[in-house]
């Protein structure tokens, strides 16, 4: 009986309906704990953790060690029913990434912990993610760096194209004599930044990036940027609340240089002399 019981717990069709089902129970906490990140959706520790339990298992990691170049945590997925370790896999965090150069030894340690059970999860349970949504990236999010990999592109997002030059009517020669009034354009304002692609991963405007927040709901903004944030067990942010902070502050930067330069050129057209009325009485 135990004979039969294990050769159907190994039959590949199965196996592979029990993950779809797993599949279809995780979906919703998958993705809506998984993060944009330029444009793609990437599984947090919470959904790897979840698809782990789903299928009766644990995740959990060593101690960590300080070992050259950085903090190294080895973690593990392990059956419940038996104790047996599936898959293994390790967390690092370098004292060279930017996020965590400066950070306290508890939060490195922690941080990475939580890579080494999400890359563990990952080596066991990647399909299982396929499966639910094949635009899922299988890359754990806590992985990867803030902005994206170095090679990304954002989505979306169309490169720029150098302007078609137009011809521009010929002024009468008076005109052009004229001294011109020195004005600031706002539309010469600086393009937006990278701030702009970035996808937000929750609440109302969940899948939407904050440069159209910014157009449609600019209060919302506000909001994100005072925010309760919810912090770890540890005391330490998440990382993808890190790189939306990071990016909210780019963006309150670039929006008060805007109001800056609307309130320069309203003061200027102020204090600006009456104009004189010209005589139109003008030969061609």
């Amino acid at each position: 009986m135990e004979n039969n019981a294990l050769t159907v717990r190994e039959n590949p069709a199965e196996l592979m309906r029990q993950s779809t089902d797993v599949a279809g129970v995780c979906r919703e906490i998958v993705k809506k704990t998984a993060t944009a990140i330029q444009g793609k959706q990437y599984v947090c520790v919470e959904g790897w953790t979840s698809i782990a339990g789903a299928h009766g298992c644990v995740a959990g990691t060593e101690e960590p060690v300080v070992v050259d170049g950085g903090i190294q945590a080895k973690g593990y997925v392990k059956r419940i029913s038996d104790g047996m370790v599936l898959t293994t896999g390790f967390g690092f965090v370098g004292d060279d990434e930017k996020t965590w150069a400066n950070r306290d030894e508890y939060a490195k340690r922690a941080m990475a912990q939580t890579r080494a059970v999400s890359r563990a999860c990952r080596m066991a349970f990647s399909h299982v993610v396929t499966l639910m949504d094949a635009n899922l990236e299988t890359t754990p999010m806590e992985e990867v760096p803030a902005g994206g990999f170095e090679n990304a592109k954002p989505a979306n997002v169309k490169p720029a194209q150098t302007p078609t030059p137009t011809r521009q009517p010929v002024k009468r020669v008076i005109e052009a004599e004229k001294p011109k009034p020195a004005t600031t354009d706002i539309m010469e304002m600086k393009v937006r930044g990278e701030w702009s692609t970035h996808e937000l991963g929750f609440g109302k405007h969940q899948g939407e990036t904050l440069g159209k927040i910014a157009d449609e709901d600019p209060s919302y903004m506000d909001w994100l940027c005072k925010r309760n944030v919810k912090k770890r067990e540890d005391g330490s942010l998440w990382e993808s609340d890190i790189i939306l902070n990071r990016y909210l502050e780019d963006w309150r930067q670039e929006h008060s240089g805007q109001l800056k330069a609307v309130k320069d050129l309203v003061a200027e057209v102020k204090d600006a002399p009456p104009k004189q009325i010209e005589d139109d009485d003008v030969p061609f």
